[in-house]
């Protein structure tokens, strides 16, 4: 096994200003982790490099320090393994108190417990595992924490506990994180504590954890810490050497919380999907329904009516489970695989009651009418059923073969699952019981919000999704999409029905704000800065909320459609303005043809501007290079991410560069370190045959009356060099510290490329 060069500053690929130490990876913990965790090959192999990424950005646990990490994962990407992995890492490197957070739900933590015990322990004598439930035996507790902390045979701690401070409704008891806190202070072995490295993991820490009173503080008002994140506060000042590592899919509120926020990240990792994950971009392609069915509106206010009768719709879902099922395992030689589907109406529980009934209502009458064809195949019933199977099949046959089938050996295989068919309505009221996925081949789960999240669904093909979009936040509806996760195998054989609001103005978006995300947070770690000077900048259609207000520390607005670099870099970025200068003639040099659009009658040069096409690829060099200062950053970042974005559309596209007034300066005041103005309006005189008539320097843009002969669904860079001034002394001429050069950036975004929210 590998140990690491103790001389190495960047083992692992982190920026060397990331890196804080070098864990040890040839431990016994981390190998028999690897070892029991079932993955395959190169998923144990992600886990062996990415693992010691986390670790080593914390602080090194033989030193006072404290550290907040943010790992972003996909939806039901492997996150715990990943967690699990880190609890390895932890222990073979000195950690020997591990706390993990597992989110709000029961079914959830029971979830984490059970592959903490299987994978982790596994009886295996470095470990102690305490399930922290309700009433918990303090006695107990305190010898738990005694043997772990032995100095004969020391062992580490795994704590699993539930997001929850309070016994119960009605209670004023104090329970959960509250209770743990009084335990760990109280006990025997508190002094020994503050002195150990500890690892925290807040898995789905985008719930609850955050504190909830940020927005209201944020607008003036007097208003303390939520119980939640008061109580995880407690938890982290009880130590003195602690890392504390937020795992989550929708990790928006954790990004725009307030930055002297103790859960204010300071770095992040992006953890990777391994193969044969399938996300957004599978399941909703651009331009592409392939995986999606409408759910029509009467089938959804069926819902809200308690109708008696069940939806058209849910019936097809649920024809297509069966058949596609069936189907698959005739097609994969009679070997039955665990097949899931999961219907969920509404948050209400009465809805779940309803939709239980339908469902078992359906499920009995494809056996019924499944028996019949296979013993009276004449039969009017036979031929509906055969009739409906076959429909079912054409929408199958859009992503795999049905052509050799034959209906008597479909439907043979359709009723064995039928009968082999588990119905599961798991909400507030119904708690998840273990399930034993192997029991029986097939299972359909009806629920609302407990299902919503950290639910780990086994062969998930279809679901039925009635749920309207509620306030449209991202994070929720992103955490409500169970149907993402590793389905590749299978991925032919999925459905997903979704009103058809639901799915145009939430889900088929999704794509391009998660990848937006991921390349923003990516090409920031890669500079080697930490979290907290990101420009917060997400891709967001108008329709869209980011998360819940509350927890909202930056306001965001829609970018305008000019961004423009007003702010000036300080003295000491004065070499950095020098280089954008280089860059910028750099650009200009590399312009074989430049062309004039709109001129001035009397070629005046103030009022007279080139252009020319360049690829985007070129484009995407210079901005990647190019620095903006101050706020300007996050409109930087906007430009970075967009060139992005087109270039994987269309490769070989072009952009349309302006050159403003190369052939004489335009003079400028600056006032507070910003340029006051930096376009040049509109002339009074409005007639374009006059000679003093000018469009605007806003009208030299792709489409606009400066170049009338491109489409305006370009995007426009113009170039501004300019004489800047403050207070009537020159900057950029002789003996001002901007005397080398201080180009300044304005960039046209066409009307479809606005959706785009950035800090204020």
């Amino acid at each position: 096994m590998e140990t690491l060069v103790e001389e190495s500053n960047n083992p692992y690929g982190v920026h060397a200003a990331l890196w804080r130490w070098n864990p040890r990876i040839d431990g016994s913990n981390f190998a028999r982790f690897l070892e029991a965790s079932g993955l395959p090959d190169d998923a144990k192999e992600q886990l062996r490099s990415f693992t010691p990424r986390v670790l080593g950005q914390c602080s090194p646990p033989q030193e006072d320090g404290r550290s907040t990490g943010l790992v972003i994962g996909k939806v039901q990407s492997g996150k715990t393994n990943s967690f699990l992995a880190l609890s390895a890492l932890a222990s073979d490197n000195g950690y020997r108190l591990i706390i993990l957070l597992s989110g709000t739900k029961n079914i959830l933590k029971s979830q984490t417990y059970r592959q903490v015990v299987s994978k982790l322990s596994r009886g295996d004598r470095s470990w102690k595992v305490f399930n922290f439930e309700p009433g918990a035996n303090d006695l107990d507790f305190d010898a738990t924490l005694q043997t772990a902390l032995s100095p004969v045979v020391p062992r580490t701690l795994v704590v699993t506990i539930l997001k929850r401070t309070r016994a119960g409704a009605g209670s004023s008891a104090e329970e959960g994180i509250h209770r743990l806190v009084a335990l760990l202070k109280n006990s025997t072995q508190a002094e020994e504590l503050r002195r150990q490295p500890v690892l925290i993991i807040d898995d789905e820490a985008d719930e609850a954890s955050l504190d909830n009173s940020a927005h209201a503080r944020r607008n003036g008002r007097l208003a303390g810490p939520t119980t939640t994140n008061t109580a995880i506060n407690r938890l982290t000042d009880l130590f003195d050497r602690h890392a504390f590592i937020q795992y989550t899919a929708t990790p928006q509120a954790n990004l725009l919380v307030e930055l002297t926020e103790n859960l204010s990240p300071d770095f992040c990792e992006l953890l990777p999907p391994g193969a044969g994950y399938c996300g957004a971009e599978e399941f909703f392609p651009p331009d592409k329904t392939t995986y999606w069915v409408e759910i029509p509106p009467d089938d959804v206010a069926a819902v809200d009516q308690q109708s008696d009768q069940p939806p058209v719709s849910l019936k097809d879902a649920i024809r297509f489970f069966f058949v596609g099922s069936a189907l698959e395992e005739l097609t994969d030689g009679g070997n039955p695989k665990t097949r899931s589907m999961l219907v969920h109406p509404h948050r209400l529980t009465p809805s779940h009651e309803l939709a239980q009934r339908w469902v078992q209502n359906i499920v009995t009458w494809l056996r019924r009418s499944a028996e019949h064809a296979l013993l009276k195949p004449k039969s009017y019933l036979a031929e509906e059923f055969y009739e409906q199977v076959t429909a079912t099949l054409g929408v199958l046959d859009e992503t795999v073969s049905t052509t050799q089938v034959v209906l008597h050996d479909l439907t043979s295989k359709l009723l064995q699952r039928l009968h082999d068919t588990e119905i599961r309505v798991i909400n507030s009221r119904k708690a998840a019981e273990d399930i034993g996925w192997e029991d029986t081949s097939s299972w359909i789960f009806v629920g609302g919000d407990v299902l919503q999240r950290g639910f780990a669904f086994q062969g998930l093909t279809t679901t039925w999704m009635s749920r309207g979009p509620g306030t449209g936040q991202v994070d929720v509806l992103m955490q409500r999409g169970r149907f993402f996760g590793y389905r590749r195998d299978y991925l032919p054989y999925c459905r997903i029905w979704l009103p058809r609001g639901l799915y145009e103005d939430h889900y088929a978006l999704f794509a391009r704000h998660e990848t937006t995300l991921w390349r923003s947070v990516r090409n920031h770690i890669a500079k080697g800065l930490p979290m907290t000077a990101w420009s917060r900048m997400f891709w967001l259609d108008p329709g869209l909320s980011l998360c819940r207000r509350t927890s909202q520390w930056f306001r965001m607005r829609p970018v305008a459609e000019w961004l423009s670099q007003t702010t000036l870099p300080c003295a000491d970025e004065a070499d950095e303005a020098a280089r954008n200068a280089a860059l910028v003639q750099d650009l200009r040099d590399s312009v074989q043809t430049w062309q004039m659009g709109w001129t001035p009658p009397n070629g005046e040069p103030a009022r007279k501007h080139r252009f020319a096409e360049v690829p985007l690829k070129q484009l995407a060099d210079f901005i990647s290079s190019y620095r903006f200062f101050g706020g300007d950053e996050v409109d930087h970042a906007v430009i970075e991410d967009l060139i992005a974005h087109l270039r994987d559309e269309e490769p070989d596209a072009v952009g349309i560069v302006v050159d403003m007034r190369p052939e004489r300066r335009a003079r400028r005041s600056t006032r507070n370190g910003r340029v006051s103005q930096i376009f040049q309006g509109r002339g009074n005189d409005r007639d374009p045959a006059s000679l003093r008539f000018y469009p605007g320097d806003r009208e030299f843009r792709a489409g606009g009356e400066g170049i009338p002969q491109h489409s305006d669904d370009l995007l426009t860079i113009q170039l501004h060099d300019m004489d800047l001034t403050a207070d009537g002394v020159s900057l950029t001429g002789p003996g001002g510290y901007l005397h080398r050069g201080c180009p300044m950036l304005t960039a046209w975004l066409p009307e479809d490329m606005r959706s785009y929210r950035r800090q204020t």
